[in-house]
C-alpha cells in the first residue's frame, strides 16, 4: 500500500480529533475509510479480474477443442465476475462510521466532552482606510489598533504608509498606530489591514456574591468622578435610591437593576457628540457613550470599579461607525456589559475590542480635509 495516498486525510482526521470536533470527525473518517475500501477493492478486482481473465482462456481453448475448429470466434458463455469487492467497499466504511460515532457518544455522554467547541466560529478581514489632504504642512495621525484579547485574536497585519514615517505604540489603554510627515503636500492615502478571529463570551455572576469587594489599588481611578461620569453627583445618588441599589445588596442584583434603567428607561438615539452620564439621564435617551457612561456612573456609585470599552461591531461592508459598552469588575474579573444592545454579562462575537477609557478612535492633526471609514469582508473558519 503506498501510504502517501492517504497521508493528508489521516491528518485531517487527527485534527479534528483533537479539537474535539465529533461531527466532521464521523464524515471525515467515513471518507478515509471509504478511500481505504476503494483501494483494497481495486487490489481484489484486479486480482479478479485476472483470474477471469485466465478462466476466459481455459474456456475458450475447451470450446474450441471440442468443436474441433480453429478459432473463428467461437462464442464462450460470460463468466460471472465475483462480487467480494462491492460488498467490502460498502461494509468496511460503514463498520469504521459507526466506531466513530459510538467514539463520540462515549466522549459527550462518558467524559463530558463540550459541545460548544462543535460550531464555527467568526473571522472578518478589516481594512481600515484613512485619507486626508496635505497644505505644506507636518501631519500626525493616531489609529487604534486591535490587539489580542481574551475574545479575540489579531493575525496579518499589515500597514501602507506612503512616504510618511509610521510606528505602533501600546498602553493599558490602546495600541496605537502612529504615522507622521513633514511637510506633506497633496492628497494620501493610509491604510490598516488584519485579520480577527473573535468568539462569543458569556459569563455567570454568583447571586450570593457580594457588592462591597477587594479590588487592586490601581484600579481606585475606575470609581472616580469625572466630567462625563459624575458618580458622586446628587442626582445619580437620588437615582440610586429611587431603584433600590445599596452596597448591602449582593452585585447580582445591583447590577442587574441598573442595567435594566439603563437599557429599558432610557431611549436610544444616535447622537454624533459626546453624551455625559447626567444629559442621558435628564434627556431620558442617549446613543451608545451616554448610555454606557450611565451605567458606569451607577455602578461606580455603588463601589464598582467600571471602564468604558470602546470598539467595532463587525458586519460586511463599509461603514463608519464605532461603538461603546463597559466592564464591570466583579471579583477579579473583567465582565463585560451593552447596555444599549441589552448583552447582559456577555460580549458576542460581533464586538471587537480597540480601547479603554475615554478616546478618541483617531485623532489628527487639524484642516487636512480628514476621512476615514472600515471594509469590513466576514469569513467563517473552525473553532482551533
Amino acid at each position: 500500500m503506498h501510504l502517501t495516498r492517504f497521508e493528508n486525510k489521516f491528518a485531517q482526521f487527527a485534527s479534528f480529533q483533537e479539537r474535539f470536533q465529533p461531527i466532521e470527525s464521523i464524515l471525515y473518517m467515513g471518507e478515509l475509510f471509504c478511500s481505504i475500501g476503494n483501494w483494497i477493492a481495486e487490489q481484489i478486482g484486479s486480482q479478479n479480474q485476472s483470474g477471469s481473465n485466465r478462466e476466459n482462456d481455459a474456456r475458450q481453448q475447451c470450446c474450441l477443442r471440442l468443436s474441433g475448429q480453429p478459432d473463428t470466434g467461437t462464442r464462450t458463455l460470460p463468466i460471472a465476475r465475483k462480487n467480494h469487492s462491492r460488498y467490502l467497499t460498502a461494509l468496511v466504511p460503514a463498520c469504521l462510521v459507526l466506531t466513530a460515532a459510538g467514539l463520540a457518544f462515549y466522549k459527550i455522554a462518558y467524559l463530558d466532552y463540550d459541545l460548544s467547541a462543535v460550531k464555527e466560529s467568526e473571522s472578518y478581514f478589516i481594512e481600515t482606510v484613512v485619507q486626508f489632504d496635505g497644505h505644506g504642512s507636518d501631519v500626525d495621525i493616531a489609529l487604534t489598533l486591535p490587539r489580542n484579547d481574551r475574545n479575540q485574536t489579531i493575525t496579518d497585519e499589515a500597514f501602507s504608509s506612503n512616504d510618511m514615517r509610521f510606528k505602533v505604540e501600546s498602553s493599558d489603554a490602546a495600541r496605537l498606530g502612529i504615522w507622521h510627515g513633514d511637510q506633506v503636500s497633496g492628497t494620501r492615502t493610509l491604510k490598516y489591514t488584519s485579520t480577527v478571529f473573535t468568539k462569543e463570551m458569556t459569563f455567570g455572576i454568583d447571586s450570593s456574591l457580594s457588592t462591597r469587594q477587594p479590588a487592586p489599588k490601581q484600579l481606585g481611578r475606575l470609581l472616580l468622578s469625572d466630567s462625563l461620569i459624575q458618580s458622586d453627583d446628587p442626582e445619580i445618588a437620588r437615582l440610586i435610591d429611587s431603584l433600590g441599589l445599596s452596597e448591602d445588596s449582593t452585585i447580582l442584583s445591583n447590577l442587574q437593576k441598573a442595567f435594566d434603567y439603563v437599557t429599558i428607561g432610557l431611549k436610544y438615539v444616535q447622537y454624533s457628540g459626546t453624551t455625559d452620564a447626567l444629559t442621558a439621564y435628564h434627556l431620558g435617551e442617549a446613543s451608545c457613550g451616554g448610555k454606557s457612561r450611565l451605567f458606569a456612573a451607577m455602578t461606580r456609585h455603588l463601589g464598582i470599579p467600571t471602564r468604558l470599552v470602546g470598539g467595532k461591531i463587525l458586519s460586511s461592508g463599509q461603514s463608519k461607525a464605532t461603538h461603546i459598552w463597559t466592564e464591570v469588575y466583579v471579583h477579579g474579573h473583567w465582565v463585560p456589559f451593552c447596555p444599549t444592545n441589552n448583552y447582559f454579562a456577555r460580549i458576542p462575537s460581533t464586538y471587537l475590542v480597540l480601547y479603554y477609557g475615554e478616546m478618541p478612535f483617531v485623532s489628527h492633526t487639524r484642516d487636512i480635509n480628514f476621512k476615514y471609514y472600515f471594509n469590513l469582508k466576514k469569513r467563517l473558519v473552525s473553532n482551533a
